[in-house]
C-alpha cells in the first residue's frame, strides 16, 4: 500500500511538472511564432529587393534562433545564459537588417554563471521593448541610443538587467507595468507591452512569485531577479525535468 502511495504521488507530480511546462511552452509560443512570422516577411521583402546578402544574412540568424529553440526535448523550457546571450546576439542581427538600427547593445556578465539555466527567452523580448518603446523616433522610425545587459549572480540568485537611455515610460504606464494583479488583461487590450506581461507569467510559473521589476531613470530598466536553478518550481528541486 506505501508502495503505491509513493507511486502515485511520483506520478501526480510529474503530470503537475509536465502540465506547467506546457502551459509555459504556450506562453512562449505567442512571443516565438509573432517573432518568426515578422522576420519571414522581411526576408520575403529584401528578396524581391534582390538583396541576397542580406537575405542569406537574415535567414542564417534566424535559422540558428530555431536550431536553438528545437534543440531539446519538447518540454525543456530552461537555456544556459551561454544560449540566452547567442539567441539575442542572433535577434541583434536581425534587427539591425530589419529597422533602422543604430543603438549601442553592450554586455556585462559574469563567466561563471554561463552555463546557469534560466527560464528560455527571457531577455530579447526586453531588448526589442527597449528598441520599440524607448529608443525609436516616433516620426523617422529610427532607433539610437545604447542598450546594456548586465547579467550576474551570488549563491542564491541571478539577477538579469537590460537597461536603455531612452525616453522612458510615463508613471502611469510604470505603475500598471509594475503591478502583476492588474496589468495583464489591461496590457493585452492595447497590444503594447506584451512582452513584458509574458515574460512576467512565465517567471510566476517558475517560482510562483513576482520577479520583474521596471525601473525609469535617464532611460528604463527591467530587473529580474531569479533564484538558482536549485530553486526553481517554488523552491522545489525539479533540475533533472528541466
Amino acid at each position: 500500500m506505501l508502495h503505491n502511495l509513493n507511486e502515485h504521488t511520483a506520478q501526480k507530480i510529474a503530470f503537475e511538472t509536465n502540465e506547467q511546462k506546457m502551459r509555459y511552452n504556450l506562453l512562449l509560443a505567442q512571443i516565438d511564432s509573432h517573432f518568426i512570422g515578422n522576420t519571414m516577411s522581411t526576408i520575403n521583402s529584401l528578396a524581391r529587393q534582390g538583396k541576397t546578402s542580406d537575405v542569406i544574412a537574415l535567414n542564417t540568424a534566424l535559422l540558428k534562433i530555431i536550431q536553438n529553440n528545437l534543440r531539446v526535448r519538447d518540454l525543456d523550457i530552461t537555456h544556459t545564459i551561454a544560449q540566452e546571450i547567442e539567441m539575442v546576439e542572433q535577434y541583434w542581427i536581425i534587427s539591425k537588417i530589419r529597422q533602422e538600427n543604430h543603438v549601442v547593445l553592450s554586455w556585462d556578465v559574469s563567466d561563471d554563471i554561463l552555463e546557469e539555466n534560466i527560464p528560455k527567452n527571457i531577455i530579447q523580448p526586453l531588448v526589442e521593448n527597449s528598441l520599440f518603446h524607448g529608443l525609436t523616433d516616433e516620426l523617422t522610425g529610427e532607433m539610437h541610443g545604447k542598450i546594456n545587459i548586465s547579467i550576474h549572480g551570488d549563491a542564491e540568485q541571478i539577477c538579469i538587467q537590460v537597461s536603455d537611455n531612452g525616453k522612458g515610460i510615463q508613471p502611469l504606464m510604470l505603475q500598471y507595468l509594475n503591478d502583476p494583479l492588474n496589468t495583464m488583461e489591461y496590457l493585452r487590450e492595447r497590444g503594447r507591452h506584451i512582452g513584458i506581461a509574458n515574460i512576467r507569467q512565465r517567471l510566476e510559473h517558475f517560482y510562483k512569485k513576482n520577479c520583474l521589476l521596471i525601473s525609469c531613470k535617464n532611460g528604463t530598466t527591467v530587473t529580474i531577479s531569479i533564484p538558482r536553478t536549485n530553486n526553481m518550481y517554488g523552491g522545489i528541486d525539479h533540475a533533472e525535468n528541466l
